[in-house]
């Protein structure tokens, strides 16, 4: 059943986000972590280690070049911040 399920929820995401299917082709290579669609989509989240930031998204920017004329796409390339938010007050920590 639930391998049933995971074939609907894939076709139907790939309507929203036409390039999915080739960006998951990505996971397990060049130091691809995962890939993700955000909520109903359209964006597309890549996780992958800093130091294949560039050829990673180079190539989904490739796979951008190749995607249906007059669709959008935009690479963009963020760190995570492993330190998060930190409360401070005069400078000091708040705990």
């Amino acid at each position: 059943m639930r391998e049933k399920l995971d074939g609907l929820e894939a076709q139907l995401r790939g309507e929203v986000c036409a390039l999915l299917p080739a960006i998951r082709e990505l996971r397990g290579e060049d130091g691809v972590l995962g890939v993700v669609l955000s909520g109903a989509g359209p964006s597309v989240m890549v996780l992958c280690r800093s130091e294949s930031a560039a050829p990673v998204s180079e190539k989904v920017r490739a796979l951008a070049r190749g995607a249906e004329p007059g669709s959008e796409t935009q690479v963009a390339v963020c760190a995570l911040d492993s330190k998060g938010l930190q409360a401070t007050g005069d400078g000091m920590p708040l705990w």
